[in-house]
């Protein structure tokens, strides 16, 4: 039966819940409604030019998404439990609401540009796959700037979890030369994040969210469904942090 739109009032949405690859794979119900949303949020980006892009959706298949995560990708999902009720098969023909996933991103470890440019020499975490459902009632609600602020926060964890694990000379994942907080004395690390844009998409969107243009290239017909070429950007952004569980002795 055809889904009907939930008021905003009437949308109960979860807290940001987090999903490896492998939690996904046993959960084909969420695999399949991520690939959904995706599909319809790329192309709903591509909609207002129609005669430079073709709309292929994201995933294929739901391996293209597992694949796409790899092993160490985690996946950010914000589920609307009012969202849609589904006709269940029974005696009474009952229905009943089940959650759908309205928002998604994906956190996992840069590996380089498009080309792989970059792949050993850059450090830190990509953004990738960042979609909000186009329904009235998630337009302007801060969504997928609730999903960034969790992935970022799960990329110190990450990154603090490394440091503690390793000496400081072989912790060269950070971006940046580490500080000492005078105050605190606490080391003030940083750690960045990347991400892959097609410039006339969505690339002012991402300088709003306080990422800057690291290169770019012009990538011809075919990439990402193109079928006249476009500009894709690398960008990036720095976040750092106090990292109180490591006090700099020397700075004390």
């Amino acid at each position: 039966m055809p889904v009907a739109s939930t008021p905003k009032s009437l949308a109960v949405l979860s807290t940001p819940k987090l999903y490896t690859t492998a939690e996904l794979t046993v959960n084909p119900d969420l695999s399949a409604q991520i690939i959904a949303l995706a599909s319809t949020a790329f192309n709903r980006s591509k909609t207002p030019w129609p005669d430079r892009w073709n709309f292929t959706g994201r995933f294929p298949t739901t391996q293209h998404l597992y694949d796409t995560l790899g092993p160490q990708g985690t996946l950010a999902v914000i589920i609307d439990h009012n969202a849609e009720c589904l006709e269940k098969a029974g005696e009474e023909n009952r229905v009943e609401k089940s959650g759908r996933a309205i928002a998604c991103a994906a956190l996992l470890p840069w590996s380089g540009g498009w080309a792989k440019e970059g792949a050993t020499t850059e450090k830190g975490w990509e953004i990738k796959c960042v979609c909000v459902d186009g329904s009235e009632q998630y337009a302007r609600t801060g969504l997928a700037v609730q999903l960034l602020s969790v992935l970022e926060k799960l990329a110190i964890e990450k990154e603090t979890v490394q440091l503690h694990s390793q000496n400081d000379s072989s912790a060269s994942w950070f971006t940046q030369d580490r500080k000492t907080d005078s105050a605190s004395g606490c080391r003030v690390q940083t750690l960045r994040t990347w991400i892959l844009v097609a410039e006339c998409i969505n690339g002012d969107y991402w300088k709003k969210r306080g990422y800057g243009e690291v290169r770019r290239k012009r990538e011809g017909e075919g990439v990402w469904g193109s079928k006249t070429g476009f500009e894709m950007l690398v960008m990036a952004k720095d976040i750092s942090w106090e990292d109180r569980d490591h006090l700099d002795v020397q700075d004390m």
